[in-house]
């Protein structure tokens, strides 16, 4: 439950390499931290390119910084909320022994893809607005 994306892929690397340890030379063993290594920095420079960008927009645009505030803070608090509302239903499924069907199908939700899909969502709004800056707007009718 605490364990963080570095974690988790460092505690996944050590076990792939134990395991491979039996049929691969040291060569072959050598090569996964470095790839985690490149992966890792590439990520993070695309994080921190991200974030650079979207400081630089709250510089020249208030509004902007505004609304990517808020989009970031609800977009953490909805995904982190679900999580939770999944690890605590299966620690009530588990302790409890409740037989409730709701329970049930919210403890057993596989949470795997959901940081990719709150990733695709940022991406499509992303996309949608910077769209729709692109499309020239329509004159408004003069009355008169």
């Amino acid at each position: 439950m605490g364990l963080g994306f570095d974690t988790a892929t460092e505690v996944g690397l050590l076990v792939l390499t134990g395991t491979a340890a039996a049929t691969l030379p040291w060569p072959a063993l050598a090569v996964l931290p470095v790839l985690f290594a490149a992966g890792m920095t590439l990520f993070d420079t695309l994080d921190g390119a991200l974030v650079e960008h979207t400081f630089h927009l709250g510089d020249t645009h208030a509004a902007t910084r505004r609304r990517s505030a808020l989009a970031v803070t609800l977009l953490s608090t909805a995904v982190a909320l679900a999580v939770g509302l999944v690890l605590l239903a299966d620690l009530v499924k588990d302790l409890g022994h409740v037989d409730v069907p709701v329970l049930s199908t919210v403890a057993d939700a596989d949470t795997t893809w959901w940081g990719v899909a709150a990733v695709l969502a940022v991406l499509g709004v992303l996309v949608v607005g910077h769209v729709t800056r692109m499309l020239p707007r329509r004159a408004e009718p003069t009355a008169g």
